[in-house]
């Protein structure tokens, strides 16, 4: 049985690198998205080279789409004490997003195509 899962999230941590015991190289990272006023988190991992070309890209606090097949989740006792559960995926998807506070960068220099897109705000949940 196979599970997809996308989300719009921010990234919390910095990657994270390692090596399966077969010698494959992985990447893994902790993302929080929002929903009404509830925080969900995400681990999520990134097999192989195939996502080399964006790692550079993908530090603390930027915005991603994330898609990706869901594993096992994983029960925790947030910093409250109250039961919480961390979904893991195992990325097959993975888009860098504009922030909201990026339209200062917008300049009479640029086209105003790419302005309009740096103002897209991403606060709002989606609506599907």
């Amino acid at each position: 049985m196979l599970n997809k899962i996308s989300t719009i999230a921010f990234i919390k941590t910095e990657l994270e690198k390692k090596e399966s015991p077969n010698g494959k190289t992985l990447h893994k990272f902790l993302v929080s998205s929002k929903h009404k006023d509830q925080y969900m988190s995400y681990q999520v991992t990134l097999w192989g080279n195939r996502f080399d070309g964006v790692l550079e890209h993908l530090q603390k606090d930027k915005a991603i789409y994330v898609e990706g097949d869901l594993q096992i989740p994983t029960a925790y006792l947030n910093k409250e004490g109250k039961p919480s559960v961390m979904l893991s995926l195992y990325a097959t998807r993975i888009e860098l997003l504009p922030r909201g506070e990026k339209k200062q960068a917008c300049t009479a220099t640029q086209d105003s195509t790419a302005c309009k897109i740096q103002e897209l705000p991403i606060a709002e949940p989606l609506p599907f």
